[in-house]
């Protein structure tokens, strides 16, 4: 009305405008699956598409290294910390939640969002306490960065160098790095959650049919990701994640 073009949000405008037709595609796309096998055909492209995009995925370790830290007993179940290897040298720590009895039990890989205590928030062990108590075998994995596996430290003072955010920051100084070198920060969380399933599916009190994966926010994200490239998924809740790309 003045005469001024308001440009504050003239760069998102334009994307979204660019970005608008493909998201019509997509929907029109979705809505024409009228079959299962349509249906597969289009996750096995989509899934092969992600792969690729990531960069493909580690290879596992061919032997990995396992070691239970620590076993403490609690009403019903058990809790054993664990350090698992993903990549050669490169370790991963969980902890196992163990309802009593034989099994084989159900099992769900609890994927952590956002927060530096990871594996131990109150939030996390009350639900994975809930799992333990109602049967399940539960896995609860630190993130990198997140938890025990703080990446960035003073060797001298041991002090964090990269740090806030629980575990964002040094997730995008990561990232940044993964960049420059080509490939991704996601690839390798990825893995680290692949490893997990192989953990669980490995154990003999647990049922290798019967594999869910949940997560919360950047867990979330990390339970969508893992159920698009593993078929050993058998249920999936990401929460607080997922949403069409357009919003």
């Amino acid at each position: 009305m003045d005469g001024y073009v308001d440009v504050v949000d003239q760069l998102p405008r334009y994307v979204s405008q660019r970005a608008a037709p493909h998201f019509d595609a997509e929907r029109a796309e979705k809505r024409s699956i009228d079959s299962r096998a349509t249906f597969e055909e289009r996750r096995n492209r989509l899934r092969t598409l992600f792969r690729s995009r990531l960069g493909g995925l580690p290879d596992r370790v061919a032997e990995p290294t396992v070691r239970t830290t620590e076993l403490v007993r609690r009403d019903g179940y058990r809790i054993e910390s664990v350090v698992f290897e993903s990549r050669p040298k490169f370790h991963v720590t969980a902890n196992c939640y163990v309802p009593t009895g034989d099994g084989p039990h159900p099992a769900v890989l609890f994927l952590c969002g956002h927060h530096d205590a990871a594996k131990v928030t109150p939030e996390n062990q009350r639900a994975c306490h809930e799992l333990a108590r109602n049967g399940f075998v539960v896995l609860i994995v630190d993130p990198i960065a997140q938890g025990e596996r703080h990446q960035y430290r003073d060797l001298e003072t041991g002090e964090r160098l990269v740090g806030g955010g629980g575990g964002v920051f040094a997730h995008c100084h990561a990232g940044q790095k993964c960049f420059y070198a080509g490939t991704t920060l996601a690839r390798y969380m990825i893995h680290d959650a692949r490893c997990g399933l192989d953990y669980l599916a490995d154990r003999p009190t647990v049922d290798p049919e019967r594999i869910g994966v949940v997560g919360s926010s950047g867990g979330g994200i990390q339970t969508a990701f893992l159920s698009m490239l593993d078929e050993r998924v058998a249920a999936a809740a990401p929460c607080c994640a997922i949403t069409e790309r357009y919003e």
